[in-house]
């Protein structure tokens, strides 16, 4: 939206240079790929700047670059309401380097069939940002368009960051005044070369492919990063995401079990036509948790397999319910009553110890009684027998 507002500011020599600049390193990297395309491109756009003496058609460039190196200090002079002014910006810095973080090393470990651990990713980073900090730098994180322009360029290993640190400090003391005439659409056309590489359209004919709904939240959130902002589109991806994700585990279905006697284990009822449950037993099975935006479905559906079974004793398998928060467990006593009210027996099997103990502080076991608890289906089926 703002590229195509700001269209009319747009300047003819600088839209040359990105131009040719764009297209010269494509051409590089289709006839030439190995070839240090960027480099090359940075070195003949300074040599451009200062032959044709560019800034005086308008074209921006780097400029004065500060020499020296930084010296450490700790901040100062903050007051309250200055740093809390600043949590927001930093929440923002957060969320994107970690997103982006992620995003570059995962994408990375995956080209080249390796393995990352994302909490020493996030230690190294912690680590380099209290560092930067010190010497008044700013915040870094991983970058998926200079990891582009570092794979490009051959790097491999650690020493490639060794290197390019050791060529920042020559840089800082004595290189810095070589990139005053670099025009600034030259450094944008290196990043949009790196960029291209990023840009995988398989990725998104997969999310097509295999759901249309992950599809959308793929295209909702590549719009907003395009055309908001990027703090504002990843904030827009997780937002859609975790609805996507409430959505599907407050439909956490109910599955009816029979006893299989050639197995000798419980199995899916529906597709198990020649398993059995004893006269009035109903046996379900839980798949999934059993939290506050599933409570209130999960009632309604046992009740419909209570009614549609003529059930007088209902066996509720937890072994695939991986968690159980207060609002699942008041829903459990509040179900309790009903099916006590209609003459019904509830009996709880395989809660594991942790959700034990959060049915006993809700006041769950107390109420459905700690004597309809058991290890197993089939002691719970025998205790509703008799047998």
């Amino acid at each position: 939206m703002g590229v195509v507002k700001d269209l009319g500011l747009t300047n003819a020599a600088t839209l040359t240079v990105g131009a040719v600049a764009v297209g010269l390193l494509l051409l590089l990297r289709f006839t030439a790929p190995k070839l240090p395309r960027a480099f090359i491109v940075v070195i003949l756009g300074i040599l451009a700047s200062w032959w044709l003496d560019l800034t005086t058609h308008g074209v921006d460039v780097v400029g004065k670059v500060p020499t020296g190196l930084p010296s450490l200090a700790l901040p100062t002079g903050f007051s309250v309401d200055q740093w809390l002014s600043m949590a927001v910006g930093a929440l923002a810095i957060i969320l994107v380097s970690y997103s982006e973080s992620i995003a570059n090393a995962t994408e990375s470990a995956a080209k080249h069939h390796q393995e990352f651990a994302p909490d020493q990713e996030l230690v190294a980073q912690g680590a380099a940002w209290v560092g930067s900090s010190l010497v008044g730098g700013f915040p870094g994180c991983g970058s998926l368009s200079k990891t582009a322009v570092s794979e490009s360029a051959g790097q491999k290993t650690q020493l490639a960051g060794l290197t390019v640190a050791g060529l920042t400090v020559l840089t800082l003391l004595f290189l810095a005044p070589m990139f005053t005439n670099l025009p600034q659409a030259v450094l944008g056309a290196v990043v949009i070369d790196a960029a291209l590489g990023l840009i995988h359209f398989k990725v998104a004919r997969r999310f097509l492919s295999a759901s249309r709904i992950n599809f959308l939240v793929f295209a909702a959130t590549a719009v907003g990063l395009f055309f908001v902002g990027v703090v504002a589109g990843i904030v827009f991806g997780v937002l859609l995401s975790l609805m996507l994700l409430i959505s599907r585990t407050s439909k956490s279905p109910l599955r009816r079990m029979a006893y299989d006697p050639a197995e000798q284990v419980y199995v899916e009822a529906d597709t198990h036509p020649d398993a059995t449950t004893p006269d009035g037993v109903l046996v379900v099975e839980m798949n999934g948790p059993l939290f506050f935006a599933d409570a209130a479905p999960f009632r309604a559906h046992l009740l419909e397999l209570v009614s549609a079974n003529d059930a007088t004793t209902v066996v509720l398998d937890l072994e695939a319910t991986p968690v159980i928060d207060l609002d699942g467990a008041d829903m459990l006593t509040k179900v309790h009553g009903q099916l006590a009210d209609s003459g019904v027996r509830l009996l709880l099997t395989h809660a594991d110890a942790e959700e034990f103990d959060m049915l006993r502080r809700a006041g769950a076991i107390d109420a459905i009684g700690e004597a309809n608890c058991f290890q197993t289906v089939r002691a719970a089926v025998a205790a509703a027998t008799g047998a």
